[in-house]
This record gives structure tokens, sequence and C-alpha cells, in this order.
């Protein structure tokens, strides 16, 4: 005579049970698990309208890069991100070694990441004596239509202002910018195209209309 496992027959019938409800409920579970995920996309773009991003996503300041920019009416520019951070009276610093290429005469830019943002902190020429001069490149977060003091030139106020968003075409393929203007008229009056995940891609001067555009890019 067979034995009959009750048990086991009871396991099966429980777990066929299962089974049937879980796939009656596999249609719910995908639509509340798309509706959470719905959710969680508006609230980071809700995140990124109100708060912006960070500005380090626009001028990274990445160890080992290196811009080369055409000028106007001059030879090509190099700009390369220095390995080596720099101490200057408490700032700690990246410097950026900016090159004329037919020359090679040099001068350095030295900037500091903080609450107030991206600002640059001090220059010198070819790696000679530091010199202080403070200005303000961006914001701690990139807001269209913020305005901000960018610094001063001859006791006067640098005024900044995030213009737009904009797909730049360059040498180096599509790249999402912002648009920065600053100005203290009659002495100082320049446009700063900042490409994501790049840093500088393109800079106009508004007193002598000289351009820099970048055409190619080492990382």
């Amino acid at each position: 005579m067979v034995e009959v496992d009750i048990d086991k027959i009871l396991e099966r019938s429980e777990q066929k049970e299962i089974k049937k409800k879980t796939n009656k409920n596999s249609p719910l579970i995908i639509s509340i698990a798309a509706v959470v995920l719905a959710a969680c996309l508006v609230s980071i773009v809700i995140i990124l309208t109100v708060r912006g991003e960070s500005s380090t996503d626009y001028m990274p300041l990445q160890n080992g890069e290196k811009c080369t920019y055409n000028r106007t009416g001059k030879s090509p520019e190099e700009w390369d991100v220095m390995d080596k951070q720099k101490n200057i009276n408490g700032y700690v610093c990246q410097a950026i070694n900016k090159i004329d290429k037919e020359t090679n005469l040099s001068y350095q830019d030295y900037y500091c990441v903080g609450d107030a943002g991206i600002v640059r902190v001090a220059y010198s020429d070819n790696f000679g004596d530091i010199k202080e001069m403070q200005m303000g490149v961006l914001p701690a977060r990139i807001k269209v239509g913020e305005e901000f003091t960018a610094g001063k030139i001859r006791d006067k106020v640098i005024y900044a202002k995030i213009v737009s968003k904009e797909k730049m075409s360059t040498m180096v393929g599509d790249v999402e910018s912002i648009k920065v203007e600053y100005n203290a008229d009659p002495y100082y009056k320049d446009t700063i195209w900042f490409g994501k995940g790049i840093g500088v891609v393109k800079e106009v001067d508004g007193l002598t209309n000289e351009e820099r555009t970048l055409i190619s890019v080492e990382k």
C-alpha cells in the first residue's frame, strides 16, 4: 500500500496558491515600481531646478586635463590643469598653467572651490611671484538668471549673470554649456561659455572682440 505524504501535498498546494497570488499581483507591483521611479525622477528634476547644478560640473578642474584653444590673431594656447594643489593664504588652490604655444611663455591662474563657488584667488607669470586678485568665476550652484558679484577692477564692481544654457557645437563635439556674462564698464566685459565636464569652451572679450575657442581636450 502506497503511503500518502499529506504534509508534502499541503506544502505543494500552498506553493501553488502563493505562485498564483504572486502572478496575479505582478502587474500591480510593476505599476507601483514605475510610479515610485517616476516620482524619484520628478524629485531629482525639482531639486536641480530649485537648487541648481553644482558649478564643478561646468568647471571640473580635473588633474591632468589639457585643453587647447584657438585665439583671434594670436597663436594657440594650451591650458594644463596641474597635478599638485597649492596653499595660498589658507586657500587650497588648483592651478591652471596657460601656455602660449608659439612663445612657450605662460601664466598661471589659481582656483579655489568652496561654499562661495569657484573663485580665482591669484595669478602668476611663468611660475614667478604669486599675486592675489580674487574673482568669483561661478557660484556654488548653477541656475539660469542667477546674478552675482564677481569682484572688482579699478574699484569698479564686476557684475555677473548666468544668462542661459546652450548646446554648443565645438571641435570636440556638441557640449552642454552655460553662458555667463561679466561686466564692469568701461574696464571689463567678458562672456564665457562653460562646457559640462570640460570647463571653458569659448570666451569673448567684449572690449577687444578677441575670441578664445576650444579645439581639443585631453584627459
